[in-house]
């Protein structure tokens, strides 16, 4: 990737301009990878990629790179039609992954923000008398449920009832989703970490910002992540 600035823009700016953009890139490309892990998907065809489910993604798209936990979990049926969501669908999720959803502390539920308030909402966490001093009416956050770790994110947002993304029709991506993951079986590492490099084009007077990694993500298995789909949040 390559980003252009000009030189008047590096003379007249009041900050370094150009460790300002590094900077810039290095947060982006951070939470590029993260993105990556939610949405990879490298279905090419015109129907099936979890992110545009009636239209051929466009070459060089970045959940292209490899595939991620929900075309996982969609791909080997470990999904839950969560609907209303109750605490029921989360052991459900649970109980798809067999041995490994025995242990709460080696789970990481992670909802998109529209569920992450309907899961501040849930009977079982929202009163004190129910969920005491961790109570959400008391503090407002969810940290975590049955012993899981709640970690909300906006890297993915809601989806059609299948948990895949209309491209054509967006207004039908109303409803919710959630990943459950099993940590230990979430592998990723650098074969090169991201660099960033930076050009004086003399004859344009330019400077050019040009970024590259190499980064690979693999599950050990069909049963590593599972997801709710299909959740009414409005």
């Amino acid at each position: 990737m390559s980003t252009y600035t000009s030189g008047e823009l590096d003379e007249d700016s009041i900050i370094n301009i150009k460790s300002y953009i590094s900077d810039k890139i290095g947060v982006s490309y951070a939470e590029l990878l993260d993105k990556i892990w939610y949405n990879g998907d490298t279905t090419t065809d015109a129907t099936g990629n979890v992110n545009m489910d009636d239209e051929a993604p466009t070459a060089g798209s970045y959940f292209l790179h490899q595939n991620g936990l929900f075309q996982s979990a969609i791909a080997n049926s470990m999904t839950v039609n969560a609907g209303t969501l109750d605490l029921a669908d989360i052991r459900g999720l649970r109980k798809l992954m067999g041995l490994k959803g025995l242990d709460p502390t080696k789970l990481l539920l992670i909802p998109n923000t529209d569920t992450y308030f309907k899961l501040l909402a849930l009977t079982q966490a929202e009163t004190m008398e129910k969920f005491g001093g961790q109570a959400t009416v008391l503090n407002g956050r969810l940290a975590a449920i049955d012993g899981i770790e709640v970690m909300p994110t906006s890297l993915f947002g809601n989806a059609e009832a299948d948990g895949k993304l209309s491209y054509d029709t967006p207004s039908n991506n109303t409803l919710g989703r959630m990943l459950l993951v099993y940590k230990p079986d979430l592998l990723h590492g650098f074969k090169r970490n991201i660099q960033v490099f930076t050009d004086y084009l003399p004859e344009y007077d330019q400077y050019r910002f040009t970024a590259h990694f190499r980064y690979a993500i693999k599950l050990r298995a069909t049963n590593s992540a599972t997801a709710a789909i299909n959740i009414t949040v409005a």
